[in-house]
């Protein structure tokens, strides 16, 4: 019986190991291609990509997020879901990225440090 839980537990670590390792991929949109789609306040911060969090065939929800890269190589990123941008849906030319891990960042607050400040 304790062999048999041991098996168990080896391939259930193993397992969420291999999980853990897998890269997501998420569409992304640059700014430019939504030049002209930009709302007033899209242009008061400085973020030059969006994540596509939803589309279907009237509208896309978006949202800013920042891109880092950790000692390993691998792409993390941090989307501020607290400023979600409804669009029409247009033929905007997407990138698909593959990001390793994603945080959500849900504090208005923060984007204080994303706004372009007007000298």
């Amino acid at each position: 019986i304790i062999c048999y839980f041991g098996i168990i537990i080896i391939f259930s670590l193993g397992l969420g190991y291999s999980q853990s390792s897998d890269k997501t991929s998420f569409d992304t949109i640059n700014i430019i291609s939504l030049s002209n789609l930009q709302t007033d306040e899209m242009t008061k911060y400085n973020f030059e990509e969006y994540i596509v969090l939803f589309e279907n065939s009237e509208y896309m929800i978006i949202s800013p997020y920042i891109m880092e890269e950790d000692d390993n190589g691998n792409k993390n990123a941090t989307l501020f879901t607290s400023f979600q941008i409804k669009i029409k849906y247009e033929n905007i030319p997407k990138i698909n990225k593959n990001i390793k891990n994603i945080t959500i960042n849900s504090n208005a607050n923060d984007l204080e440090n994303y706004k372009i400040i007007n000298s």
